[in-house]
């Protein structure tokens, strides 16, 4: 009698390509009134690797920042929004930010950027600006060359 051939053995699961990592690392602070707004942003920072916490306007971004840098996990960019219509923007945020940590790195965020120059953002204290809509690859520029500036 003819013997019957081994089975031949299972073959190895492929262990799962690794992804390349996130470009980038650190804590963002966004602030936007919008809810929609902040579950986008807070999904494409996410993909970029940045840890995000959200609110809604200025007083909650100053108690957020506060909080964090007392907890020793300060937040290395802030995005806020240049209009929060009945709230604390941008405008009205950069000042007492700054007067917390003269080194914030505080982007401004808007779909209307193009009302306001260059120059008065880095007068008023901003690092830059992020114009709405965002887009994976500005949103990876902008954090890389702010996260860079901090060093």
């Amino acid at each position: 009698a003819a013997a019957t051939p081994a089975a031949a053995p299972a073959p190895a699961t492929a262990a799962p390509k690794p992804s390349a990592p996130p470009p980038l690392s650190g804590r963002l602070l966004l602030m936007d009134d919008e809810e929609a707004i902040q579950r986008l942003a807070s999904r494409l920072i996410k993909r970029l690797g940045l840890d995000v916490e959200v609110c809604s306007n200025g007083q909650q971004a100053l108690v957020k920042y506060k909080a964090a840098m007392e907890a020793g996990t300060p937040f290395d960019i802030v995005m806020v929004d240049l209009n929060i219509p009945g709230g604390m923007g941008g405008r009205e945020t950069i000042g007492p930010l700054l007067q917390l940590d003269p080194k914030a790195k505080v982007l401004v965020s808007s779909g209307a950027t193009g009302d306001i120059e260059p120059d008065e953002l880095t007068q008023m204290g901003f690092a830059g600006a992020m114009p709405k809509p965002y887009d994976i690859a500005t949103l990876t520029r902008v954090f890389k060359s702010v996260l860079e500036s901090r060093k």
